[in-house]
């Protein structure tokens, strides 16, 4: 589903004014990612034209999920749909 609300957001923009930032080098007002163990160098934030529009997870190189969830607040969270493990 997120992936389709992404690809919507996409269709007819500029692909030039698409910026992808590492999460560890975030400002600590913009970090609100859970870690749960996870390295913050394998984690992405998403944004066009300076709007959040999506996070990212790689793990060993491959993405890990693109999927995110809140529990009510504003801290977010790594939905992990299957394990490669």
């Amino acid at each position: 589903m997120q992936l389709d609300v992404l690809r919507k957001t996409m269709i007819g923009k500029d692909p030039k004014a698409v910026v992808v930032k590492r999460y560890k080098n975030l400002a600590k007002n913009e970090k609100n990612i859970e870690v749960n163990g996870f390295e913050e160098t394998d984690m992405f934030r998403v944004y066009y034209n300076k709007e959040k529009i999506g996070n990212i997870l790689l793990e060993g190189g491959r993405i890990r999920s693109f999927f995110t969830i809140s529990k009510g607040d504003d801290t977010l969270y790594f939905l992990l749909l299957c394990s490669n493990k």
